[in-house]
């Protein structure tokens, strides 16, 4: 693996991208390397607050993105910790979370 940490992100050879969430069940983040949301991306999620329910995302301001479980099911509550890191795969509708 090749980069290196800088603040909130992670970017090594724009294949990995790592970001810090910011808000409840609406999350946002900034991660540098994204300019566009591409099937198949993957993003490393650090977030700050667990959900309540039903989840999007938005990078860098590129709209929100609904995170769903098990390739179609809406997240419930608490199935996103507060201070836990999230793997999220887009599908090109929405972004699909790895849960453990």
């Amino acid at each position: 693996i090749y980069g290196e940490f800088n603040n909130n992100a992670v970017v090594i050879n724009g294949s990995i991208n790592y970001g810090t969430s910011v808000g409840i069940d609406a999350y946002t983040t900034t991660i540098p390397s994204i300019g566009s949301y591409i099937e198949g991306m993957v993003i490393y999620i650090k977030f700050t607050s667990a959900n309540t329910g039903p989840s999007s995302i938005q990078v860098n301001g590129l709209g929100g993105i609904t995170i769903k479980k098990l390739a179609t099911t809406d997240l419930t509550f608490g199935d996103i910790e507060a201070g836990g890191i999230y793997m999220l795969i887009y599908d090109g509708t929405n972004f699909q979370i790895q849960l453990q």
